[in-house]
C-alpha cells in the first residue's frame, strides 16, 4: 500500500474530496483515515459500518437497501457532524449504477441573495435522530467559535418528506415552511448543473468533508454492491 496523504490532503481543501486506491484491507483503510482525522464510532457503536444492501430493508429509503438516498450530510443531529467521511469499496455494483453524488455547497450558499443568505444563519432547524430521537436545533449554517462553517443538509425535510422520527418537538414537517420549499427549488437546480457522480472503484476509498459537501446515492441492482463506511472527527 502507498499512497500520498499531502496530495490527498491538498485535494479535500481545494474541492472537498479525493480518492484514494488500492486499498484492500479494512485494516489498510484505518491506517490511510487515521492520516485525515480521528476515526469515530458511529450509530452502530463501531468504526466501520457495513453499506450493502439486504432484503429486511428492500422497501426503504436505507443505507442497506439498493433504493436511491436523497441529498443529506451524515449525522447532521451531532453537535459536532463527522467532519469528514470516507467509502471504502469492497466490491462494487455490477449493473453500471451505485454512483455516490457529490455537490459543494459553498459555491451554491454564496450565490444566494443577501435575505436568502442570511436566512441559512438565522433561522433554526430540528436535527433528529431517527433511532435515539436526540439531537440539536440548529441553523442550516452553524458558525463555530472558532469561526469554521458546518453545513447541515437533508433535503427531504426543506420539503416535507422526511421521516416524522426526524422531525421536532412539535412535529413540524416542513421546519423552514414555505422559504425551505423554496430552497429545495433554487438548490435542486444549482446541484443539477454542479453534481459530481463518482463509481468507487473496487478497493478504493471516497473520502469527502461531510460539512462542507452533501451526498446521495441513486437506484441500483446489484446487491452484492458492497461499501464500509467510516466517520471522522478533527485530529
Amino acid at each position: 500500500m502507498t499512497f500520498e496523504p499531502d496530495k490527498h490532503e491538498r485535494q479535500l481543501i481545494e474541492q472537498g474530496y479525493t480518492l484514494i486506491e488500492g486499498i484492500t484491507s479494512a485494516d489498510e483503510a484505518e491506517v490511510v483515515l487515521k492520516e485525515f482525522g480521528t476515526l469515530i464510532p458511529q450509530y452502530n457503536g463501531e468504526i466501520r459500518y457495513d453499506v450493502k444492501a439486504s432484503d429486511e430493508y428492500r422497501k426503504r429509503t436505507f443505507s442497506k437497501s439498493v433504493n436511491g438516498i436523497p441529498w443529506h450530510i451524515d449525522a447532521p443531529s451531532w453537535e459536532p457532524p463527522p467532519l469528514r467521511m470516507a467509502l471504502h469499496c469492497r466490491r462494487q455494483a455490477r449493473c453500471g449504477a451505485g454512483h455516490t453524488e457529490l455537490v459543494d455547497m459553498r459555491p451554491f450558499i454564496a450565490s444566494l441573495d443577501e435575505e436568502d443568505h442570511a436566512a441559512l444563519y438565522e433561522r433554526a432547524v430540528p436535527w433528529i435522530d431517527r433511532n435515539t430521537k436526540d439531537g440539536v436545533t440548529r441553523p442550516i449554517i452553524e458558525v463555530t467559535a472558532d469561526g469554521q462553517e458546518i453545513i447541515r443538509w437533508r433535503q427531504s425535510l426543506l420539503v416535507g418528506n422526511s421521516d416524522p422520527r426526524l422531525l421536532g418537538e412539535r412535529g413540524e414537517r416542513r421546519p423552514l415552511g414555505e422559504f425551505g420549499v423554496r430552497l429545495a427549488e433554487l438548490s435542486d437546480r444549482w446541484i443539477a448543473q454542479h453534481i459530481v457522480p463518482v463509481l468507487i472503484p473496487d478497493d478504493a476509498i471516497l473520502l469527502w468533508d461531510n460539512v462542507r459537501l452533501i451526498h446521495r446515492r441513486g437506484t441500483f441492482e446489484d446487491p452484492a454492491r458492497h461499501l464500509a463506511r467510516y466517520w471522522m472527527a478533527a485530529h
